[in-house]
């Protein structure tokens, strides 16, 4: 049916109405509009089942540029609601066949997911808050972790204390192996659930971002101080690629970025951009020379 057509059948029906049009199988092509409204009707009760599945679906994605992350970002906000191919490769700076090239790695990963309305259901829910958590922001941490530089975050998920606890240790560039001994655990997979949970609940690729968000918005201030005095890392200023690196690392939209695109961003090869990893980790003291370990220490002593 034509999008008008849709959204006049849509005007007054209940969700089980909606759910016998949109179904799970995502194979039936909605417009991103009405798959968001549909998401916003849900009640607390259902909501609760399509963002487990939402999620299950969302850990299956391993984007593989900087570009799919922000994709995904983007789709998981009311910003991308109803936008056209076209006009969501126009907000993301490329051209409108790069990006079916992006989505189209995206769904292959994703079973029984064909569309672009399928894929903004699983983003968009995934972020969505958890009803029995009334706390965590309407749109989830998402909306907040802006690609810039020095977003300043608001309205942040509250965190338990054990959760504030392997932050803090995932800053500090330990594993999973190493937070289980420190916190006392049973075993490491009580600990790899709530990193999970954590990923998700951020929207968040990898640790690196976890990391930056605790050092940022959730640190205390006097952590933080006792951080910088622990911490030895004198910032690179003769090695322009390094610096360059490192200000990639340090921005929202760059912090989980793999290699390769750090390269490609950099205009360098990955082995380039592993061997200033290297160079990184040997001036670093006090903290591991891991990618969590060196993203805190220069952000602990980054030039104002």
């Amino acid at each position: 049916l034509p999008e008008k057509q849709i959204a006049q059948k849509m005007d007054g029906m209940n969700v089980r109405q909606l759910l016998s049009i949109v179904g799970h199988s995502w194979q039936v092509r909605l417009p991103s509009a009405l798959v968001v409204e549909f998401a916003d009707r849900l009640p607390p009760r259902e909501l609760l089942g399509w963002r487990k599945w939402a999620n299950e679906l969302f850990d299956l994605l391993r984007p593989t540029s900087v570009r799919q992350v922000r994709m995904l970002e983007l789709l998981a906000t009311k910003a991308a609601s109803g936008k056209k191919i076209a006009e969501l490769a126009k907000e993301l700076g490329t051209d409108e066949e790069t990006l079916k090239k992006d989505l189209g790695e995206l769904l292959d990963q994703l079973p029984g997911v064909e569309t672009l309305a399928g894929l903004t259901m699983i983003c968009y829910l995934a972020a969505k808050a958890d009803p029995q958590q009334p706390a965590t922001p309407p749109q989830g941490a998402i909306t907040t972790l802006a690609p810039q530089p020095d977003a300043s975050l608001k309205d942040l998920p509250h965190l338990q204390p054990r959760e504030l606890d392997i932050m803090r240790l995932i800053a500090r560039g330990l594993h999973n192996e190493e937070i289980n001994t420190e916190l006392g655990l049973n075993n490491v997979e009580s600990v790899k659930g709530p990193v999970r949970q954590l990923l998700r609940k951020f929207m968040a690729k990898g640790r690196s971002r976890l990391a930056l968000i605790y050092v940022r918005c959730y640190q205390p201030a006097e952590e933080r101080e006792a951080w910088r005095k622990e911490v030895t890392f004198p910032w690179p200023e003769r090695n322009h690629r390094a610096c360059e690196l490192l200000e990639l690392v340090l921005s929202w939209e760059h912090c989980d970025a793999p290699n390769a695109a750090l390269g490609r961003l950099m205009k360098v090869s990955e082995h380039t951009i592993k061997t200033h990893w290297r160079l990184l980790a040997k001036i670093l003291t006090g903290f591991p020379g891991n990618r969590q370990g060196i993203s805190v220490a220069a952000e602990l002593h980054r030039p104002k």
